[in-house]
C-alpha cells in the first residue's frame, strides 16, 4: 500500500474530529449530510481561501478526487461529483474521504492523490490514508445515528454508504449497545428454571 505518514491519531480522536465538523456544518442529526453541497457551498463560507473545484474526470490521472493545501482545495471529477449530488454511497465516501484529508493533513505535502503518495512504513494510525478513511467512517455513520437501526441494510439505506461501511457502523453498534440474541442452548437452559 502507498500512503504518507502524518501525526499518529487514535480512531476516537478522529471521531471526535468528524463529529465536531457534523456540528460546525449544522449537520450534526442529518441521515445524509449533503457532501457535496457542503463542500461546494457551506464550506467555502466556513474557509474563505477552500476552493471546490469539478474538473474532466479524465484530468484526474485515474484518480477519484484529490486534496490540495496550498491553497485548501478538492478537486473532483465530473462523474463523483454527479453521483455524489444523487447521494451515491461511494461517491459521498470519495468526497468525504477528501474533506478528512483537508481537515487533518494541512501540513503534509501538497497533495492527496493515489499518483503522489509515498509508501508508509509507520504504524497504522499514522497513515493519512487510514485516517482519511476513518474520518469518513465517522463522519457518515456517527454512532448516534447508526445506532437506531435493525440492520447494516438499513443503515446502508438510510444513510446512502456503501454496504463495507454500513457493516462496521452495524458491527460497532453491536458491540458496544445491541443486546445480542441469546444462543437457543442458553435460552432453553434459563426456560427450564422458570417453572
Amino acid at each position: 500500500m502507498v500512503d504518507i505518514l502524518t501525526h499518529n491519531r487514535s480512531s476516537s480522536k478522529i471521531r471526535d474530529i468528524a463529529l465536531a465538523w457534523r456540528e460546525v456544518l449544522n449537520v450534526n442529526n442529518c441521515y445524509v449530510p449533503d457532501i457535496a453541497w457542503l463542500l461546494e457551498a457551506k464550506l467555502p463560507q466556513l474557509l474563505d481561501a477552500f476552493s471546490f473545484l469539478v474538473v474532466r474526470s479524465s484530468d484526474l490521472n485515474g484518480d477519484h478526487a484529490k486534496t490540495i493545501f496550498d491553497p485548501p482545495t478538492i478537486i473532483t471529477g465530473q462523474e463523483i461529483y454527479t453521483q455524489g449530488c444523487e447521494s451515491d454511497p461511494f461517491a459521498r465516501c470519495v468526497l468525504t474521504h477528501e474533506f478528512g484529508h483537508l481537515v487533518q493533513h494541512e501540513t503534509l505535502p501538497k497533495s492527496f492523490s493515489a499518483t503522489d503518495r509515498a509508501y508508509r512504513t509507520g504504524p497504522l494510525s499514522m497513515s493519512s490514508e487510514w485516517q482519511a478513511d476513518e474520518f469518513t467512517f465517522h463522519f457518515l455513520c456517527p454512532e448516534h445515528i447508526v445506532s437506531g437501526f435493525e440492520s447494516p441494510e438499513e443503515i446502508a439505506e438510510n444513510c446512502r454508504v456503501t454496504e463495507i461501511l454500513a457493516r462496521r457502523a452495524f458491527d460497532s453498534c453491536v458491540t458496544f449497545q445491541r443486546p445480542r440474541k441469546l444462543p437457543e442452548s442458553v435460552s432453553s437452559f434459563l426456560r427450564s428454571f422458570e417453572d
